[in-house]
């Protein structure tokens, strides 16, 4: 219900009116896993389409695992799913990210996702890897030192800053924070919250960059 009243502020009702859907399809009519989630999407600059999900048997499983598919330009089909990442025994994955850096920035992908303990999703721990052509091939992930890394939703990028949205528990409950990098995700420092009500347990936050500069942090809460 909050999620609904705060999408009220920004849509009104003749712009969701106006929306026409262009499109709608399955990623795959078969796969190997049971259960899929928390999709992520991005267009790469040559016009591709990437999709990353965790599947398996359900979410926490040892066997679930990151997969990818993709969406070639002008083609009418998506690609199988790709196991990207295996987590190892004893241990699960979770929320994928990805990110397209703009070309003036590089045009790196970025490819965000969590490893934790079976069923522990608050002990994740972030790992990232990148792509320089379109996702078609990828950098040796790197374990980001502890943080968590974008945990549902993709980083915006404000100027040369990339300020990535996270979530994890906190002494007093749950709660978000933010990750920051000044060199396009190379390296990351830890922003807290300044006003945490741990009553009301956030998580997952979106950004939202508005025109005047000033972002904006939108969050569900685990209650």
């Amino acid at each position: 219900m909050l999620c609904l009243v705060l999408i009220s502020v920004f849509l009104s009702e003749k712009t969701v009116s106006a929306q026409v859907m262009i499109e709608s399809e399955f990623l795959y009519e078969n796969a190997p896993f049971a259960n899929a989630h928390s999709n992520t999407i991005i267009e790469t600059l040559n016009g591709d389409l990437l999709v990353a999900s965790f599947g398996g048997t359900k979410e926490g499983e040892e066997d679930v695992c990151i997969w990818l598919s993709r969406k070639t330009k002008g083609s009418s089909g998506w690609s199988a799913p790709k196991k990207m990442i295996e987590a190892p025994a004893g241990m699960t994955c979770y929320n994928p990210v990805l990110y397209q850096l703009p070309a003036d920035k590089g045009g790196e992908i970025l490819f965000f996702y969590k490893i934790a303990p079976a069923f522990k999703y608050g002990m994740s721990e972030g790992y990232i890897m990148r792509s320089k052509d379109g996702g078609n091939t990828w950098t040796e992930p790197v374990h980001m030192g502890g943080l968590v890394g974008a945990c549902k939703n993709q980083p915006v990028l404000v100027g040369n800053r990339l300020i990535s949205p996270s979530s994890g528990p906190k002494a007093d409950g749950w709660g978000c924070h933010f990750e920051i990098s000044d060199d396009l995700g190379y390296t990351w420092r830890k922003v807290e919250m300044t006003d945490h009500n741990p009553s009301v347990n956030p998580a997952q936050p979106a950004l939202l960059v508005h025109d005047d500069g000033k972002v904006q942090a939108l969050f569900r809460t685990t209650d």
